[in-house]
């Protein structure tokens, strides 16, 4: 199962990346901002979006509305 965890803050991604052990996310993508988020998960279509709403430029919100836009 691929997992985008797209923020800008590193301790976001540390619950998904700190157990390697469990074997059971793969972190595909990480982004910095909304617009690179919407980037990442148009080319990476992961299974879960993990997003931060406060992200540079483009925030997680208007993110999100985009990523759920995007063609199946």
């Amino acid at each position: 199962m691929g997992l985008a965890a797209l923020g800008p803050s590193d301790s976001m991604r540390s619950p998904w990346t700190a157990r390697p052990e469990t074997k059971t996310w793969l972190v595909v993508g990480e982004a910095e901002d909304g617009a690179t988020a919407v980037t990442l998960t148009e080319q990476l279509r992961p299974d879960i979006v993990l997003m931060d709403l406060r992200m540079p430029g483009m925030d997680g919100i208007e993110a999100t509305r985009r990523i759920t836009a995007l063609p199946d």
